[in-house]
């Protein structure tokens, strides 16, 4: 019998994240993500005993890992904090290929298992906290009203990313992108 391919983390993550972006937590069964992946359900199952929630949950951690990077690059970065935010969007494009990605916030929101749910939670949780903690004193606001703001961009965003995949027009999402800054509140 020959020897499976060997598949790096990164890769099953990428292949699974695809699967889940396709077709929702509920409609990914372990055979397609077998598939997906190269391996046999076995091997997924190996290395990820708890199944399908354990792969969920480890492709909206490294998702939001990589997200939460690029965010924090872009507001460290030297300059005004509106040339900051216009990185922030410019991350958040590239992250979601102009809009043609959709998020699994969205594709993964329908899972009924509860530790899918909380990262879902916690990485909402933490993309709102990094832009609002940032925007705080430039804008002089409150932790709430900041909260607000980041939560009115990422409810845009969302539908914008819906719109994009039920259009096949990227513009609303794009417009949503570029207004980040007005959003927030940044007078241009």
């Amino acid at each position: 019998m020959p020897r499976p391919a060997s598949i790096t983390e990164d890769q099953l993550l990428d292949a699974a994240a695809g699967v889940f972006r396709s077709h929702g937590y509920a409609g990914a069964s372990i055979a397609m993500l077998a598939e997906a992946t190269g391996l046999q359900k076995a091997s997924l199952y190996h290395r990820y005993p708890d199944g399908k929630a354990e792969l969920a949950c480890a492709v909206v951690e490294r998702g939001g890992s990589r997200l939460g990077g690029e965010i924090a690059s872009a507001l460290e970065k030297p300059g005004t904090f509106e040339a900051r935010i216009r990185g922030v969007g410019r991350a958040i494009d590239r992250f979601y290929d102009g809009g043609d990605m959709p998020c699994t916030l969205d594709t993964l929101s329908l899972a009924s298992d509860p530790r899918v749910l909380a990262s879902l939670r916690t990485l909402f949780e933490t993309f709102r906290d990094l832009i609002a903690d940032a925007a705080i004193e430039p804008l002089s606001l409150t932790q709430k009203e900041a909260h607000r703001r980041v939560e009115a961009f990422i409810v845009q965003m969302q539908g914008a990313l819906v719109m994009a995949r039920v259009t096949g027009s990227k513009t609303s999402f794009k417009n949503v992108v570029a207004a980040l800054p007005l959003t927030l509140g940044i007078a241009s």
